[in-house]
């Protein structure tokens, strides 16, 4: 039986994961411009006429949708054997995408945000060494992987870059290392990360220390939101969903002016929320205990 504290970490990840997938939602449904301010109104800090200030707060708060994914990845990473983790987590990531993946190629619809899929498999390979690593010198993994990332991010611009594991891999040793360790040292690193990532508009190594302090916070917090969290338990399978669901152009917000296109956001939100909830019950009862029969670890 799960610890109470144990109960509510999980749900806080939850709620963040929820946040999360919203924020891939926000991204993705309208021009980043039109995010700003919405998100501007919603927090009642800065005019309209302010593009400069506005853009930061989508730097600050949209495109941290994926590093928080990634610094959670490491966070419930537990791995005991290295083989039956691999086989099991690229059953979780691959199983789900291979619909979406089939009616993409047939139909020749490609949405927004495929690379994650790739990039959360390599990661799930490179997860038991780097735990291995951890176990030793969790120290080690972090300056190494560091090191690794920031070179991968600054030296290679090449094809295929959001997709290769390297991109990522010191968000998860990142979450690896705060599950139970302090958080202090990212008191003075936050304010330059987030500097570095409103500066770049992109996240790399140095850009991930304050996703990582949000999200610190937010277990810490005890916040709850049910819906969220519903999301949050579902936020892979509704990524998926929104990838079919924005590649088909089915975009109701892009077709729609002035007031009306905040009516076009939430039934393009609703939508791929709705779709991938009721795919993400059928997965687990259906699907998963069908491939678990043929393919058993």
């Amino acid at each position: 039986m799960a610890a109470p504290n144990e109960i509510m970490h999980s749900l806080q990840i939850d709620l963040l994961k929820g946040t999360a997938i919203l924020f891939v939602l926000l991204e993705h449904t309208v021009d980043r411009s039109v995010i700003a301010s919405i998100i501007s109104q919603f927090f009642l800090v800065l005019p309209l006429a302010m593009p400069g200030p506005m853009d930061i707060i989508v730097n600050l708060t949209i495109d941290q949708a994926v590093p928080i994914f990634l610094i959670l990845i490491g966070w419930n990473l537990h791995v005991t054997n290295a083989k039956s983790y691999i086989i099991k987590r690229l059953k979780r990531i691959l199983l789900p995408a291979m619909p979406i993946f089939a009616i993409s190629y047939i139909f020749g619809v490609w949405g927004p945000g495929a690379y994650f899929v790739y990039l959360v498999a390599g990661l799930a390979i490179l997860a038991p060494p780097m735990a291995s690593l951890y176990k030793r010198s969790p120290l080690a993994l972090m300056i190494i992987t560091f090191i690794i990332n920031l070179l991968y991010s600054y030296l290679y611009k090449g094809p295929f870059a959001s997709e290769i594991a390297l991109s990522g891999v010191f968000a998860v040793a990142l979450g690896m290392y705060l599950n139970d360790h302090s958080a202090k040292f990212l008191l003075p690193t936050t304010p330059i990360s987030a500097f570095i990532a409103v500066l770049y508009r992109t996240w790399n190594a140095l850009t991930f220390f304050y996703p990582a302090i949000v999200v610190v916070g937010v277990i810490s917090s005890g916040i709850r939101n049910r819906v969220l969290e519903l999301m949050g338990r579902a936020s892979y399978h509704i990524y998926l969903f929104q990838m079919l669901y924005f590649g088909s152009h089915f975009s109701v917000s892009q077709h729609l002016k002035g007031t009306f296109i905040f009516v076009g956001i939430i039934i393009d939100i609703l939508i791929p929320v709705f779709f991938g909830i009721v795919w993400y019950k059928f997965d687990w009862r259906v699907i998963r205990q069908s491939a678990n029969s043929i393919l058993r670890v």
